[in-house]
């Protein structure tokens, strides 16, 4: 940000992306202006089967298959479920494996009411991975928050129902002072 001489900006991140867009907002809440969090929470509890089949390349396919099940609503196009295997099928076992770590080793439940942003939280009505619960606790909690529920999206709300992601983000853009 300093490179491009851009003090503040509005940071929006997803799953593990949310949990980088939290931490930036607690540490750095200077330079964030609002927070757009989908598929996020203050906690990111991981399946332990999902960590234990991600650290080897023998069981990867598994873990794939899993997180590919619970992470799109049932009504998903299969085209869109089966680009998405192919790409997450592309990534190293021991990359996603640290990231689900990551994510397990998450937790700012303790501070989350620090965060005094405006706050966008959106949900598919069908996450599995974080479900709508966590999004609620997430919301009730930064004491700026909104929540969207999106009909018929799973864990990749943005890239299941992205017409209706985008009109979420855009009306919450709208009211960003700046």
């Amino acid at each position: 940000m300093e490179n491009i001489d851009l003090h503040s900006a509005v940071f929006l991140g997803h799953s593990m992306g949310s949990a980088i867009t939290l931490s930036l907002a607690l540490e750095h809440p200077e330079h964030v202006l609002g927070l757009g969090l989908l598929g996020g929470g203050a906690r990111m509890k991981v399946n332990p089967t999902l960590i234990e089949q991600t650290s080897s390349s023998t069981t990867f396919h598994n873990a794939v298959e899993a997180l590919i099940t619970w992470s799109f609503a049932p009504q998903t196009p299969p085209e869109l479920v089966q680009l998405a295997s192919q790409r997450l099928a592309e990534t190293r076992h021991s990359v996603l494996h640290a990231d689900l770590i990551a994510c397990e080793a998450f937790d700012l439940e303790e501070r989350i009411s620090e965060i005094k942003q405006p706050t966008i939280i959106i949900v598919g009505d069908q996450d599995k991975m974080m479900p709508v619960r966590q999004s609620q606790i997430l919301s009730n909690s930064i004491p700026n928050a909104q929540l969207a529920i999106i009909p018929g999206a799973g864990h990749m709300v943005m890239l299941e129902q992205p017409q209706a992601v985008s009109e979420v983000l855009r009306q919450f853009l709208s009211q960003i002072p700046y």
